[in-house]
C-alpha cells in the first residue's frame, strides 16, 4: 500500500517497499545498503536480486534507473 512517493525517483513508497511500473507491469522494489536490490514482479513471475557496490553512489539516482532499465529487458524478455 503505497502511503508517499519517493522525492528522488518519483516512485511510490510504502513500508519498506518502493512501487513502479516497469514494461507495463507493477514491479516492487526494496533497496539495501551499498546498492543491494530485490525486485518482485508477480504478473510476470519474476524475482531479481542484485548484490553490488555502488561506490562511489550514481548521482541523481543514475543507479537505480539502470538497474530498472536492466529488469524492464528481463519482464520483456
Amino acid at each position: 500500500t503505497p502511503r508517499g512517493r519517493s522525492p528522488w525517483s518519483g516512485d511510490l513508497y510504502g513500508y519498506g517497499w518502493f512501487i513502479t511500473d516497469l514494461a507495463g507491469e507493477r514491479a516492487y522494489y526494496g533497496r539495501g545498503y551499498g546498492g543491494q536490490m530485490l525486485y518482485v514482479v508477480p504478473s510476470a513471475a519474476l524475482t531479481v536480486v542484485v548484490t553490488s557496490r555502488s561506490v562511489p553512489p550514481s548521482e541523481g539516482g543514475g543507479y537505480v534507473r539502470r538497474l530498472h532499465r536492466l529488469v524492464e529487458g528481463l519482464i520483456e524478455g
